[in-house]
């Protein structure tokens, strides 16, 4: 799948975050505890129905918040995806 968004909303350490991708390899840079791995998790978990990390989705809801989402656009050979989670404590 090629990503071209994404989308959050309360996921571990993101309140909210849309985010466009140009076309190409994306290069994901920040400092200790700045939410990289956050972001990809998210991505993860909205395309493969998971987390790497966890196997609780409680775990993914940001503190404070009693549900997230994560949605990610994009297309494979064509045709255009949208997956989404929406998760709950």
């Amino acid at each position: 799948m090629i990503v071209t968004s994404v989308s959050l909303r309360d996921v571990r350490s993101y309140a909210r975050l849309e985010l466009s991708l140009e076309p190409g390899l994306v290069l994901v840079t920040g400092p200790n505890g700045a939410g990289k791995t956050n972001l990809l998790e998210a991505v993860h978990v909205a395309t493969q129905g998971l987390s790497f990390r966890t196997r609780q989705d409680a775990q993914l809801v940001r503190r404070g918040a009693t549900e997230a989402s994560a949605r990610v656009r994009g297309h494979r050979a064509g045709s255009p995806l949208e997956p989404e989670v929406r998760l709950s404590t």
